[in-house]
This record gives C-alpha cells, sequence and structure tokens, in this order.
C-alpha cells in the first residue's frame, strides 16, 4: 500500500469519525431539546393546573350560591303545592284548570308584552344602521300565527311544551284530590331519573354510576310511600271503625293508591318538561319559552273548561249571598288563590333563571328539599303527621341526592374538555422540532378553553 493510499484510508477513517462523532452529538442535542421541551410542557401544564385550582374556587362559590337559589325555587315550589292543597283540601275548592289559566295568564302578560316590545327595538336600531337588502336577509323565519311577532324557535314546539306543563300541572293538583301533600311531593322526586334519561337524548349529558345509584334511591323512596299509601287503605278495610293515630293519618284521603299513580304520571311529565325547558332557555330564548309557555298554556286550559270543569264553575256563583260566614270563606279563599298565583308565577320565573346556571337534574334535586317544607306545612297547617314509612322514604331521598350530588360533573362537554386536553397533551409529547407545529397545539389548547371553560358550570 503506497503512501498516498495510506492517507487517502486516514482521511476516509477521520471523515467517518468525524460524522458519527456529529450524529452522536446531534441525538445528544436532541434528547437534551426533547428534554427541556418536556420540562417546559410540564411547568405549563403546573401553571394551567393552578389556574384551574383558582377558578375552582371562585366557580365553588358560584355553585354554593346557585344551589341557594335552588332552595329559594325550591320553597316556592312547595309554597305552590300547599296553596293549592288547602284550597282543594280545606275549603273544598276544586277547579285546578281554571287556576291554571289565571297562572299562565298571569306569566303571559309581561313577557309577551316584552317581546312586542324588545323586537320593535330591535327593528329600529336595525333599520337605522342596515340597507333594506340586509334587513330583509336577516328575517327570522318562524312567527307567531296570525301576529307580526317573529320568534326564535317553531311555534308548535312552544306549544308541545305547554301541553306537556299543563297537563303535568293538572295532574299534581289532581294528586291533591286523592293522597296527601306529602305523599305527592315525595313521589315527584321521580322526575329525577326522568330528567336524567332525557337529558342524555336531548342534551347529550354522560352520567356515571353514583348518578344511577341515587336515581335508583329516589325510585326506592317513591315505591315505599305507595307501598305505605297501600298499606293504609288495607289497614282502613279491615276495620272501618278504628280510630286516627298517626299511622292511620291518611284515611282522610280514601283513595290514595290513585292520587299516587297521578302523582306518579306527573313527575314524568315534569321531568321531559324541564329537560325541554332547559333547552329551550340556554339555546333559543328565555323571555321568549315563558311568554309562549304561558300563551299556549293559556289557550290550552281555556278550552279544556268546558269539558272538565264547568259544572264545578256554575256551583261557584250558588255560594255568592251576603251571608257573614260566607263572606268570610270568600276573603279565604280568594287570599289563597293570590297565594297560589304569587308562588306559582315566581317559581316559573326562578326556574327559568335557574336553568342559566344549573341544569334540569339539579334542579329536580334541589326541589327534593321541598319535602322538608311540605312536611312543615302538614304538621303546623294541617296537623296531620305523616307515617312512619314517609320518614324511611325521605330517608332513602336524601342518600340518594347525597350520592348524586358528590359524584361530580355529568355534562358531556365537560367530558369533551377532558378529552381535548388529553390530545393536547399527546400532540405537545410529538412536538420536537417544528416550532409552528408546537404553537399551533398552544392555539387549540386555549381554543379548547374559551370553548369547554364555560361549561364548567354547576352540576
Amino acid at each position: 500500500m503506497t503512501d498516498s493510499e495510506k492517507q487517502c484510508e486516514q482521511n476516509e477513517q477521520f471523515t467517518n469519525n468525524h460524522h458519527r462523532h456529529a450524529s452522536t452529538t446531534n441525538q445528544h442535542a436532541n434528547f437534551f431539546d426533547d428534554i427541556r421541551r418536556y420540562r417546559e410542557i410540564d411547568e405549563r401544564r403546573h401553571q394551567e393546573q393552578e389556574e384551574n385550582n383558582a377558578n375552582s374556587r371562585t366557580k365553588d362559590g358560584n355553585k354554593w350560591s346557585v344551589l341557594l337559589f335552588g332552595q329559594v325555587v325550591a320553597l316556592a315550589a312547595a309554597s305552590n303545592s300547599a296553596a293549592s292543597y288547602a284550597l282543594e283540601y280545606n275549603m273544598k275548592v276544586f277547579v285546578p284548570i281554571t287556576l291554571m289559566l289565571c297562572m299562565y295568564l298571569l306569566l303571559a302578560t309581561p313577557h309577551v308584552w316584552y317581546l312586542w316590545w324588545r323586537r320593535r327595538k330591535r327593528k329600529e336600531k336595525k333599520a337605522a344602521r342596515e340597507t333594506p337588502q340586509q334587513n330583509n336577509s336577516n328575517k327570522r323565519p318562524y312567527r307567531l300565527p296570525f301576529t307580526n311577532l317573529n320568534l326564535s324557535a317553531p311555534w308548535w314546539a312552544y306549544l308541545a311544551v305547554a301541553l306537556l306543563d299543563v297537563e303535568s300541572n293538572y295532574l299534581t293538583m289532581l294528586s291533591f284530590k286523592y293522597t296527601s301533600l306529602s305523599s305527592s311531593t315525595l313521589l315527584n322526586s321521580i322526575s329525577v331519573p326522568t330528567t336524567m334519561i332525557f337529558s342524555m337524548g336531548l342534551l347529550a349529558r354522560v352520567f356515571r354510576m353514583p348518578h344511577y345509584v341515587g336515581a335508583c334511591l329516589c325510585l326506592l323512596g317513591g315505591t315505599m310511600t305507595v307501598w305505605a299509601d297501600v298499606g293504609v287503605v288495607d289497614s282502613l278495610d279491615d276495620d272501618p271503625n278504628a280510630p286516627l293515630t298517626p299511622t292511620t293519618t291518611l284515611s282522610t284521603h280514601p283513595h290514595t293508591v290513585r292520587g299516587d299513580i297521578f302523582a306518579v304520571l306527573a313527575a314524568i311529565l315534569y321531568g321531559v318538561g324541564d329537560t325541554v325547558g332547559e333547552l329551550f332557555v340556554k339555546h333559543v330564548d328565555r323571555v321568549e319559552y315563558l311568554g309562549m309557555l304561558g300563551l299556549f298554556g293559556a289557550m290550552i286550559t281555556a278550552i279544556q273548561i268546558p269539558f272538565l270543569e264547568w259544572d264545578a264553575l256554575m256551583a261557584l256563583p250558588s255560594l255568592v249571598h251576603w251571608d257573614e260566614e260566607i263572606m268570610q270563606w270568600w276573603i279565604v279563599v280568594g287570599l289563597i288563590v293570590v297565594w297560589f298565583l304569587v308562588s306559582v308565577v315566581f317559581f316559573y320565573i326562578g326556574t327559568s333563571l335557574f336553568y342559566l346556571a344549573g341544569d334540569a337534574t339539579l334542579l329536580n334535586l334541589s326541589l327534593r328539599t321541598s319535602n322538608l317544607w311540605a312536611i312543615l306545612f302538614d304538621v303546623v297547617a294541617e296537623r296531620e303527621p305523616p307515617s312512619s314509612g314517609f320518614y324511611g322514604a325521605l330517608l332513602l331521598m336524601a342518600t340518594g341526592m347525597i350520592i348524586y350530588e358528590v359524584c361530580g360533573t355529568s355534562s358531556t362537554t365537560r367530558v369533551a374538555a377532558g378529552l381535548q386536553l388529553d390530545n393536547v397533551v399527546i400532540n405537545e409529547r410529538k412536538c420536537q422540532s417544528d416550532e409552528r407545529q408546537c404553537l399551533v397545539v398552544d392555539e387549540d389548547a386555549s381554543a379548547a378553553n374559551d370553548t369547554y371553560g364555560s361549561t364548567d358550570t354547576i352540576l
């Protein structure tokens, strides 16, 4: 081998060693770059976690305020039930559809008027800053029949919602005629699982096992109530002359099973109506929802009165004469009617406001505490202590509510947010050399926070 060939071989070996060393150096550089990048990712995730913890503390405060407002709505519901029960059971005035007609008119009048005023103001503002072509292109396709009032949803959808609400209210008030206020109020807990089922279909919510356990306990509590009523009826059939005791307090209601069935049907309709109401309030228009609910509800009840309550209404004028006792009776009836109307209108408005921060399932959970107000009304006003089975059912209800509330979120949007954050982490791990790709991932993460951060509401 000549000297020139040896020199070429040494140069080639040196070049190979140099490339090998450079490759190893680049690998080490990439490795340390990856470590630095992963450390930055972990630090950023830690900062985001601290920010989320701070936001969660703020949202926890909002959660307690919403839960407190839910108790105000529950008190209004208990007051509404107590007024209806006192009117039918104590004063012997059973005209539920007429009362609902007055309620729907009282609910529709201010909201429909406000809808017309708001539409007119918006139309004036649009006409002032838009061309006629743009103004015509922004017209909404839905309109209230025989009027020029534009709607955000078809009128027949509001008609269906009003029909659900009218029939559920009528069945609830009808149940007061046959069963006790405590049993009717407790059986309304069946609206909780009904709301869960329809929320999964209409609102795409996802519930976990503790949610179902809590709902099953609610159903078991309702079953215990019906069983206690059946036992009372059987004991009365065996010994009709038995004296009244706390265990036979429901003897004043000889058809308790029938009343329980009406209460269960009303609870199912309430669950469907609450879910649809949340959908309209959050995604359509709260004022329009209340106005159309009152308007179509008044129409439906006005049609039903001649068929269901005409005889009862015709019997009321026979009681109008100048007798001191009768006049006192009319004054009491009038005060109870005012009590009922104020309570139920406040309940509807409060429910719509509650939907903005909570959901239909949480509303039904909050309304379960109205059982306590119902018991207080029975003990103080009606002197009607509940049976022993009622306390066991109430314990099951309370346990179910606690299990449901402590299990956490039930919204599929929050699940989607978690999946989105997981995808961001995976994409961040893939960012090795392309800084622009990392920038895109960061933008996607911020977009995910903007999209799903607002869904971290009180659940």
